[in-house]
């Protein structure tokens, strides 16, 4: 395991900390119980992460101890990381956290992916005019750059929200568009991932997973708006 790609990937949850929480603070939430809640949300998002590289290898349970096992645990993470929101924050706070934390989520995925450059866990497909980049094996050959890419998407996606944040009326529109940028992310980029991964027709099946999560955050954006009309 490459010891850059882990501490990369821990500077990126610091980063994605500190966005998350300096947001919450600016919304009128107390550093004491943000500790607490991030706290929880931490834990819940590694378990889920770890629990989500298991059943992604077939259920091989190695996989829960290493980090560089990638294939479920995104969707996994989400799934602890909800859980752990939903129990943690408080009804009257909750959208509110859950617009900090998703900006949060935003910048740590954008400082994350670079960290597939480092160690290939994930690669793009081979492609004559991408970059010279391995394989999880250590072939080196032109790829597309991937990590790259999704860097930049999140990168964009974490400016968005902090705009949203700036001038939104009601707190979770962010958290909406996040979940709809998270399953997009997987859906479109499916296409040309180059590493293993289990297959439902011509479809990964995070692909499948993140249409879902895009279908789910665009129909919640309609209700929500719906919501506001009304009143």
């Amino acid at each position: 395991m490459n010891t850059a790609y882990v501490w990369l990937l821990l500077g990126a949850l610091g980063a994605g900390g500190l966005v998350a929480g300096g947001m919450a603070l600016q919304a009128g939430l107390s550093a004491r119980y943000l500790s607490r809640l991030f706290a929880g949300v931490l834990v819940g998002m590694a378990v889920g992460a770890r629990l989500g590289a298991v059943l992604g290898a077939g259920g091989e349970w190695r996989a829960f101890l290493r980090p560089d096992w990638m294939m479920g645990s995104a969707h996994g993470a989400l799934i602890g990381a909800l859980v752990a929101w939903w129990f943690a924050a408080p009804g009257r706070d909750r959208w509110k956290i859950a617009d900090a934390l998703a900006s949060g989520a935003s910048v740590a995925l954008a400082v994350g992916w670079l960290g597939m450059l480092l160690h290939p866990v994930v690669y793009g497909s081979l492609w004559r005019g991408g970059m010279l980049l391995p394989d999880a094996a250590g072939i080196e050959s032109a790829r597309f750059p991937l990590a790259l890419v999704a860097s930049a998407w999140y990168a964009i996606v974490a400016l968005l929200l902090v705009g949203i944040w700036r001038v939104q009326r009601h707190s979770g529109f962010a958290a909406w568009v996040w979940l709809v940028a998270f399953g997009a992310q997987h859906a479109l980029l499916g296409f040309v991932r180059g590493d293993a991964g289990v297959w439902i027709g011509m479809w990964r099946v995070e692909q499948v997973i993140g249409v879902v999560e895009a279908g789910a955050g665009l129909l919640m954006l309609a209700v929500w708006r719906w919501r506001l009309q009304r009143h």
